[in-house]
């Protein structure tokens, strides 16, 4: 009803045309009713001019969605995630792994070095680093019936 392709060419149909409809969407996104009617009105007349309510109200009906594409996609990430294998991730973490799945920059765009350079500083250890700690005993030398069930 906003876009003036769709409105009637009789000038007696146009008259009323999609005020109830504009009262209901200025309602939704949170613009005042009244005004958004009358400014709908004038712009009805003359489709150059726009009220100020009006193009508030055509601004944020622009960023309603029209599908549920980007939430599917939200819950596909979400289910590929949480796996049986990976089922001990915390809902923060999971949250946190979804929310830079759908808003983050690509992975080629990504730059993990200044991220890296942190960590090390910080005193953590490199994926190159010798393993630290006790040597673990291997299954066979652990016990000598272990030889048995080979």
């Amino acid at each position: 009803m906003l876009n003036p392709v769709s409105w009637p060419d009789d000038e007696v149909d146009r008259a009323l045309f999609g005020d109830r409809q504009v009262m209901q969407l200025a309602q939704l996104c949170g613009v005042d009713s009244r005004e958004s009617l009358d400014d709908f009105r004038q712009y009805k007349n003359n489709t150059k001019v726009t009220g100020q309510a009006l193009a508030l109200l055509m601004q944020r009906v622009k960023l309603l969605p029209v599908s549920s594409a980007e939430c599917e996609r939200g819950f596909s990430c979400m289910n590929i995630n949480d796996t049986p294998t990976r089922n001990r991730i915390s809902t923060e973490t999971l949250s946190s792994l979804i929310f830079i799945k759908v808003n983050g920059a690509t992975p080629t765009k990504f730059n993990p070095k200044p991220y890296v350079e942190k960590w090390l500083q910080e005193g953590r250890h490199s994926s190159t680093d010798m393993p630290t700690g006790k040597p673990t005993i291997s299954s066979k030398a652990a016990s000598p019936w272990a030889a048995l069930f080979d």
